[in-house]
């Protein structure tokens, strides 16, 4: 494949600086809050650590405060344990009714 011209994948420790890379551009565009999250539990259901960055932050902010999910506003979360459909049900929903109850009081 060298011979050809094609690139190889990355190695480990390419990976590795990439995702170094991407961890530091997240956590250093942060302007307001920054919430870094890990999976508790894989597909399978097997108990997951958290990855070395969680380490690196907590080493850097000694006083930083772990917050559990329930402790973090529902506001804050990009996604939800609801379905996007189900979530754009309840909204159109609830504006439809909003709309009625509006037209029904002109």
């Amino acid at each position: 494949m060298i011979q050809l011209g094609l690139p190889l994948s990355d190695t480990a420790q390419e990976a590795a600086i990439e995702e170094q890379h991407l961890a530091y551009a997240a956590l250093t565009s942060a302007s307001h809050r920054l919430y870094v999250t890990w999976h508790r539990a894989g597909l399978t259901g097997e108990a997951k650590a958290p990855s070395a960055i969680v380490s690196e932050v907590k080493g850097v902010f000694p006083l930083l405060e772990m917050q559990t999910e329930q402790q973090i506003e529902k506001a804050y979360f990009a996604c939800s344990k609801e379905s996007a459909f189900t979530m754009a049900a309840k909204r159109i929903s609830q504006s439809n009714a909003a709309e009625i109850h509006f037209k029904s009081s002109i």
